[in-house]
This record gives C-alpha cells, sequence and structure tokens, in this order.
C-alpha cells in the first residue's frame, strides 16, 4: 500500500503526468456537472441522487465509489492550487527541506556573521539583549528555525567559490561547525552526532552583529546499556580531565550497536549475523554528566581569540558544577567581544 500510495505521489508531482491528471480530473468534473444541469431541473438533491442510481446500469456500489474517489481528486487538486498560490505570493512561510534542490544548498551567499545574525532573528523574532528560555520543547522549536537547512554557503568571490559553515559549536578548545539538527524527543535533538537533553539556553542578540550568540545547558542522560557500564570512578576522572563524561555509541535499523561494531561493519544479535550496508547506521555521542556549551558564527571572537582558549574552557566547567555563576562566563565573553 505504501508503495502505491508513493507512485501515486510521485506521478502527481510529475509535471507531464499531473497535467494529465489534472485534465482527467477537469473532464470528469465538467460531465458531472453537465449530467447534473441536464437532470436535476426542479428536484431536490435526494430525489435526484434517487433517479440517478435508478436510470444508471452500472453496480450502485461501485459507482458510488467513483464518485467519492471523483470528488476528493477534485477537492485535493483545488487545495494543491491554492497552496502554490499562497506559496507564491508569499503567505506561506513553511519551508519544506526536501523542496530545497542540493545544488541551492550550498548557494547563500552571506558571510557567516549576517546568516548568523539572520537566523536568529528568524528564531527570536523581535528579542534584543540577553534572554533565557527554559522550555526544552520551545527551546527545541527555536533551534529547529535557527538550524534548518540549508546550513553550507559559499563566498562571493565569483572567480573561486569556497563551501564553508558558517554555523559553528564551541566550548573552549573543543569546536565543530555544524552541518544537521533534528528533534528526536521532547527535550532531546541531535545536533550533528550529538544526542542532547536540552534544559535551558540564554540567547544573546544585539544589534551589532559581532555580539551575537546562543549558550547551552543540558542535563545528564542514562547509559545506553550497549557498553560495559561506566563506574562512578571512570565519570569522575572523565570530569576532572575534560569537565564533562559522554558516552559513544552507534545505531542500525534503529538498533543499538558498539562503535567497534559500526566500525567493522557487522554484528551479531541473537545468532544471526547482520552486515551494516555503506552508509547505513550512524555513530552518536550521549553525554552522562550535564554540559554546556555556546552556538555562534565561525569567525566570531569567541572562536579565534585562541590565547583565551584555556580559561574559557576552565570557565564553562566552573559554571557546568555551579563553581561560577553565568553571570561570570557573561562578563568574560563581554570582555572578549569588546577586544
Amino acid at each position: 500500500m505504501n508503495k502505491i500510495f508513493h507512485y501515486a505521489k510521485k506521478a502527481w508531482r510529475d509535471p507531464v503526468f499531473s497535467k494529465i491528471i489534472a485534465a482527467v480530473i477537469i473532464t470528469l468534473a465538467g460531465g458531472l456537472f453537465l449530467y447534473i444541469k441536464e437532470h436535476i431541473g426542479g428536484k431536490t438533491i435526494k430525489e435526484f441522487i434517487k433517479l440517478f442510481y435508478q436510470n444508471t446500469s452500472t453496480n450502485n456500489t461501485l459507482l458510488s465509489i467513483l464518485i467519492v474517489i471523483t470528488i476528493t481528486a477534485i477537492f485535493s487538486f483545488i487545495k494543491t492550487i491554492f497552496t502554490k498560490s499562497q506559496h507564491i505570493n508569499g503567505t506561506s512561510n513553511v519551508i519544506n527541506d526536501e523542496e530545497i534542490k542540493e545544488e541551492e544548498r550550498l548557494i547563500i551567499n552571506y558571510d557567516a556573521k549576517h546568516f548568523f545574525a539572520e537566523r536568529l532573528g528568524l528564531a527570536f523574532p523581535g528579542k534584543r539583549g540577553l534572554h533565557w528560555y527554559n522550555n526544552p520543547n520551545e527551546i527545541i522549536k527555536k533551534l529547529e528555525i535557527l538550524l534548518r537547512q540549508p546550513l553550507e554557503a559559499t563566498n562571493k568571490d565569483e572567480i573561486e567559490k569556497v563551501t564553508y559553515s558558517p554555523i559553528w559549536w564551541f566550548r573552549g578548545r573543543l569546536s565543530m561547525y555544524i552541518d544537521s539538527f533534528k528533534r528526536i524527543g521532547t527535550k532531546t535533538c541531535l545536533l550533528n552526532n550529538i544526542e542532547l537533553c536540552i534544559k535551558r539556553i540564554a540567547v544573546n542578540i544585539n544589534n551589532n552583529p559581532d555580539y551575537n550568540y546562543i549558550y547551552l545547558e543540558c542535563s545528564p542522560q542514562k547509559e545506553t546499556g550497549i557498553n560495559p557500564r561506566y563506574s562512578n570512578n571512570i565519570i569522575k576522572e572523565d570530569i576532572d580531565l575534560f569537565g564533562f563524561c559522554q558516552e559513544e555509541y552507534a545505531l542500525h535499523n534503529n538498533k543499538l550497536i558498539t562503535c567497534a561494531e559500526f566500525e567493522d561493519g557487522a554484528y551479531e544479535r541473537k545468532g544471526k549475523h547482520i552486515l551494516i550496508p555503506t552508509k547505513e547506521g550512524e555513530r552518536r555521542i550521549r553525554y552522562l554528566t550535564s554540559f554546556n556549551f555556546i552556538i555562534t558564527f565561525h569567525h566570531s571572537k569567541l572562536n579565534i581569540r585562541h590565547d583565551k582558549e584555556t580559561e574559557f574552557q576552565e570557565l564553562m566547567n566552573d559554571v557546568n558544577y555551579n563553581k561560577k555563576s553565568t553571570e561570570d562566563l557573561f562578563t568574560f565573553f563581554e570582555t572578549i567581544l569588546k577586544s
């Protein structure tokens, strides 16, 4: 049934088949209209339907089904036309990632700073200054707007175009570009391959885009159970060394597997040897302790001041475990941004 629906949907979107379908619908609708106009006269709808079935040799059940299908197709056709006209007139602000052609994903022609500022405005309209958000569900909705595709850009050089990622996440010496984001639960989301349980965020939006950033705090998650259990001593060692403890694992067909199995391309479960085809499965990270980081544009001073990386990371660790306040952290950010 799903395959039939898939091919029907594909045919409906096809520029040739869609015109054929539309012509058939219009012909059927026109014929139905002329038939009704000719026979209805002064009769009521009920009297007309009764007369229609009496004068028709076709099986009544089959005829009823055909009429329902025709009417449904007509309404679907009208709805599609209306939706497209709304989109063309600019009254629809719903963006479907499937409709973005692959080549269009790479052409944004913004510098990273203004691209991030524009996305912040779309996700947090009308806000200026520092604002806290404490509802994880609402936070993820806003992050879906901020981090929707496309997340790649090209420079403005017509001679030699260079593709880059304008939005990054940072935590002192740790950093990575952001190329994907999706919700996986009410409080959880996937940032690249990092599974996060959102707790709260602080958004700083300034008229000067150099000062824009988002600070995020995430709650600890339970172990997946696929790896040997993390002892309290291991968790403490990781906290002392990195400021947090993380677990790495992988998924194949929504089944938990170890990273070693993922790397080997196969795993065994219940006596079965299962191969992982190329490009199937995904590697993930989740945090077993609280975790904090920031999101901002690539060339922010919060990124390029390498002489401040160690201080940055130590301060993030102290805030993460309530040894220092977020006010101390934001004052540190302001000092760097003004330098």
